[in-house]
């Protein structure tokens, strides 16, 4: 019997250093992911100028257009005429079939 308490004993403390480490592992690991994120979130910017590359823009005047209506809320959608005709060239050009070299018409 004595063996068997000496046994289940020493088992015992192996599984409290193990629980210990997985915890402080566990800890880290969260600490890290929530440095990161919050890293992350302060070298975001909202800037819409920044999505649209400015050789696109220039290339297509249409990018600028389509940067514009990108913010419209559906209201306003419904009285911009511009950016309802904006919106149907950008579908039209991107459900155009394509040539043999793969660009659109």
């Amino acid at each position: 019997m004595k063996t068997w308490l000496r046994h289940n004993g020493e088992g015992r403390n192996e599984r409290d250093a193990a629980v210990r480490s997985f915890l402080r592992f566990t800890t880290i690991a969260v600490a890290v992911t929530a440095i990161i994120i919050v890293i992350g979130e302060a070298s975001r910017t909202d800037d819409a100028s920044r999505d649209v590359a400015p050789a696109v823009m220039k290339n297509d005047p249409l990018a600028a257009d389509l940067a514009r209506c990108r913010d419209v809320t559906a209201e306003q959608l419904a009285a911009d005429d511009a950016c309802r005709r904006v919106w149907a060239e950008n579908r039209r050009r991107f459900f155009a079939p394509t040539n043999k070299t793969g660009e659109a018409h």
